[in-house]
């Protein structure tokens, strides 16, 4: 093999590299391949999940624009219930929800208990923005407006009913994220709050 062959077989493996390379940093971009098996963990567009296929054959994740991602009736991960192979799940941020997917509180009459309620619905929301989640507090009228009721006077299973239909509602939850919401009722002597923080898938 003469110098000029080497030069030429080499320059070849080095565009080829290239190529390769350039290709991987545009996948990466646009979104992620997900193998069978194996998890992958996409931030895009200020939102973070970690994609895990539990199927047999390799999946794409479109993440290049925030339509393909997360956003609208189209993204991916508002089509999740038509992928039983795929799970989410958030990125390194415990919510420490006393249910699949929401931490509720309140429902008593006890100051202290209406106190330890309000700071932890404070602190759950702030720590769920430093983390990086979109974070977005529903008002209770809001909710009724769509004929919805979140209430003290409701059980918890109605009220998990009324949030996860609120997940649900693009309006009331545009996007993937940390959504809050909260209600006072009564007063000094007899006092009635109800709060939550859930999260939106």
């Amino acid at each position: 093999m003469n110098t000029r062959t080497l030069f030429i077989i080499t320059a070849a493996m080095v565009s080829m590299t290239a190529a390769q390379t350039a290709f991987a940093q545009e996948a990466a971009q646009l979104g992620a391949k997900v193998d069978p098996g194996t998890s992958v963990t996409l931030d895009k567009h200020g939102v973070c999940r970690v994609i895990t296929n539990n199927g047999e054959t390799p999946i794409m994740v479109p993440a290049n624009l925030p339509r393909e991602w997360y956003l609208g009736s189209n993204s991916f991960l508002k089509n999740l219930s038509r992928m039983d192979q795929v799970s989410v799940s958030s990125c390194g941020f415990d919510l420490n929800m006393d249910s699949p997917y929401t931490y509720m509180c309140g429902g008593t009459a006890s100051p202290a208990a209406n106190l330890a309620c309000a700071n932890t619905l404070g602190r759950l929301p702030r720590e769920a923005e430093e983390a990086g989640y979109y974070v977005r507090g529903v008002a209770v009228s809001q909710i009724e407006n769509y004929g919805m009721t979140f209430s003290w006077f409701q059980t918890p299973d109605q009220n998990y009913e009324t949030l996860s239909a609120v997940c649900g509602n693009s309006d009331l939850a545009p996007e993937p994220g940390v959504y809050w919401t909260m209600i006072w009722t009564g007063d000094a002597f007899d006092p009635h709050m109800i709060g939550a923080v859930f999260e939106c898938s």
